[in-house]
């Protein structure tokens, strides 16, 4: 483990531009105009200014991209307000031993604001985190009870893959490994409803890692309901193709999952068939939840979508290539943040604030009050 206290790199307006750049399409390639240390908010909707903000901050909090240019920020990115908090997890590292899997570490990162009133942080203390050996290459969490629940996407040893439930770095152990006695596929993502059950998805290993044995179940989103002792899992839909991100809306009567598509990958040229993000009613039905209604939200702009989450005012912030799209509830496109590197995760600060996980870079924007997670 190692503890290093960094200043944050720059922090300056974020250009927001008013209308798409290119007459042929809202898709337009933005990458030569999009600088390595720049964000670029693109708007398509008056609605985006009152998520903007009258001045939008954008902030580089840390980045790798001058000395070893490792992803260390690649996905998870779950924000602990009561200890003020992040965590990210890296893409799968070579480690100097090619005879071993890789690894993925694990960010913790201490904020350090410059005010409490601007929103702002001038510095941060990194902690990179070798994962217990009980947690076999997580993906992303979410915050649960005193801790976070990650998704463990597991290796090729049984039972490795599941949700592992992680105090201050201290693991209480696989929350869950298994489906009746099946081992999971690979994990992805989490979330946690008002009442305790917790959501999450399980795709099919890439099929480009050679460290996952093949699935032994269809790629599903499952439910546990945690109300009683014994915990109860139920298979909720299959109707997924990959189901990576997911997340509830803030009246919790909608699930949104980013389907992967067919041909998932980092590439942001890439056009993978079926990408694209789905939500679901829960519907009550002989006293338990049921998914029912699957319906296309949205079709992501460029690439594959990797993660969504919803802000307070129920807005869909989709990561997709190198994109984050925001949508309202009822599915427009009001405006795009645009990076130079693909951003794979993002969420919600305190209040104003949104972090966003672009591979070498964590961002912060500082934005309206309007975006209470």
């Amino acid at each position: 483990m190692t503890t290093v206290r960094i200043p944050a790199l720059y922090s300056e307006d974020l250009l927001v531009l008013e209308h798409p750049l290119s007459p042929d399409g809202l898709g337009a390639d933005l990458t030569g105009t999009t600088e390595e240390r720049s964000l670029v908010a693109q708007g398509f909707h008056r609605d985006f200014k009152s998520i903007l903000g009258p001045l939008p901050k954008q902030t580089i909090i840390l980045s790798s991209l001058d000395n070893s240019r490792k992803p260390f920020f690649h996905a998870a990115c779950v924000y602990d307000p009561a200890r003020n908090v992040l965590w990210t997890t890296s893409a799968p590292l070579e480690t100097s031993n090619f005879s071993r899997l890789p690894v993925i570490l694990i960010s913790k990162v201490s904020l350090e604001p410059s005010s409490p009133k601007d929103g702002l942080y001038e510095s941060a203390s990194w902690q990179k985190l070798r994962p217990p050996q009980v947690m076999h290459m997580p993906a992303c969490g979410a915050l649960y009870e005193d801790g976070v629940l990650w998704a463990v996407q597991g290796d090729r040893s049984p039972r490795s893959s599941g949700l592992v439930h992680l105090e201050e770095a201290a693991p209480r152990g696989m929350f869950l490994s298994s489906y009746y006695g099946t081992d999971f596929n690979s994990p992805y993502d989490v979330a946690v409803s008002r009442d305790g059950s917790v959501w999450f998805t399980d795709p099919a290993p890439d099929s480009s890692v050679d460290w996952k044995k093949g699935p032994e179940l269809a790629p599903r989103i499952y439910r546990v309901d945690t109300s009683t002792n014994a915990q109860q899992i139920r298979a909720m839909t299959d109707e997924v193709t990959r189901p990576l991100g997911l997340a509830l809306s803030p009246d919790e009567t909608t699930l949104y999952v980013a389907d992967g598509g067919e041909h998932y990958g980092h590439n942001s040229k890439a056009t993978p068939r079926g990408g694209a993000v789905y939500a679901f009613d829960l519907v009550n039905r002989s006293g338990t939840i049921f998914l029912s209604g699957r319906r296309l939200f949205a079709a992501p702009l460029r690439g594959a979508p990797t993660c969504v989450r919803c802000d307070r005012m129920g807005n869909v912030w989709v990561a997709a290539g190198t994109n984050v799209e925001v949508w309202t509830p009822g599915a427009i496109l009001v405006g795009v943040f645009r990076s130079a590197s693909p951003v794979i995760s993002l969420c919600f600060g305190k209040s104003n604030d949104v972090f966003i996980c672009a591979s070498h870079t964590l961002w912060h924007l500082s934005l309206s009050t309007l975006m209470d997670s």
